[in-house]
């Protein structure tokens, strides 16, 4: 019952966790503020079996002055393209500045978000099997 209640809420969680960020970021890529970030660090994490992940730390400035640091993970290829002082340009929520992505980043990919919508989904139907066979289980032997 347990793993079942586990599968099930990992996976509505990633479908309509994934499913929120896309309409966020897409929202903010196509409605929201743009400001020039600036580039304080370039961060690279390689894991044992060779594989990277690639991520920026940065600053902007909203336009009355206040100034938001942020940490975004981006894609090698935009990394790459990337230097410490350099600037890029930012993507922010008007109502929430701390929800920011470079442009070219964020959580904007449609087949991705698709794939880990499909991925949770997977995970909640296995769930829902678990609990249902739980309880059916249950009721044979009462």
């Amino acid at each position: 019952m347990v793993f079942g209640a586990v599968f099930l809420l990992f996976g509505l969680f990633a479908v309509f966790g994934s499913w929120r960020g896309y309409q966020l970021d897409t929202g903010i890529l196509e409605h929201g503020s743009r400001a020039e970030g600036h580039i304080t660090k370039k961060i690279a994490l390689v894991a044992a079996d060779g594989d990277s992940d690639h991520g920026i730390d940065y600053w902007f400035a909203l336009p009355g002055g206040q100034r938001i640091e942020a940490h975004a993970g981006v894609p090698k290829s935009m990394w790459d393209g990337l230097h410490e002082g350099g600037t890029l340009e930012i993507a922010y929520s008007s109502e929430y500045p701390r929800r920011n992505f470079p442009v070219g980043g964020g959580v904007t990919s449609l087949g991705i978000t698709i794939f880990v919508g499909t991925f949770g989904a997977v995970f909640a139907a296995l769930g829902g099997l678990l609990i249902r066979s739980y309880v059916r289980s249950g009721r044979k032997g009462a």
